[in-house]
């Protein structure tokens, strides 16, 4: 399946607002959204960019993103855990604001919170583990 335009500019919006609700960006999250930004397309220097004045750049909208369909918006929110647990620590700000995309986009709380809980016992988030849900669509 093909990403619409809008959906690929909406992941990246929002998996680059997600790695800042903690106001710090590691190295492992940069390393991480790059591989992601590739994946969707995007040149490196936009995406190196974009990390890097993420902080301090006060024109990027903060909603959360509303994507075409479910599948889009369910790989959103897994590849989006995966990144806020990379540094292991899930931020109350992270959590809040992919509760809140969920909920924008339809995702029942359920199936947020067993796909959370199964990742979370699942997986190393390690350097070695850097497959996303949209590598599926490229």
């Amino acid at each position: 399946m093909q990403l619409e335009t809008l959906d690929k500019s909406n992941y990246f919006r929002g998996l680059l607002l997600l790695i800042g609700k903690d106001k710090k960006i590691d190295q492992h999250e940069k390393q991480l959204l790059t591989i992601i930004g590739n994946a969707l397309g995007f040149e490196k220097r936009f995406v190196s960019q974009a990390i890097q004045y993420l902080l301090v750049n006060e024109f990027i909208v903060n909603d959360p993103p509303v994507f075409t369909n479910q599948t889009v918006a369910q790989s959103f929110l897994k590849d989006g855990f995966k990144l806020a647990l990379s540094d292991e620590d899930l931020n109350k700000n992270e959590l809040e604001f992919l509760e809140s995309t969920a909920k924008k986009n339809g995702i029942e709380y359920q199936w947020f919170s067993d796909t959370l809980e199964n990742l979370k016992s699942k997986y190393s988030f390690s350097e070695s583990n850097n497959t996303f849900e949209i590598e599926n669509y490229t």
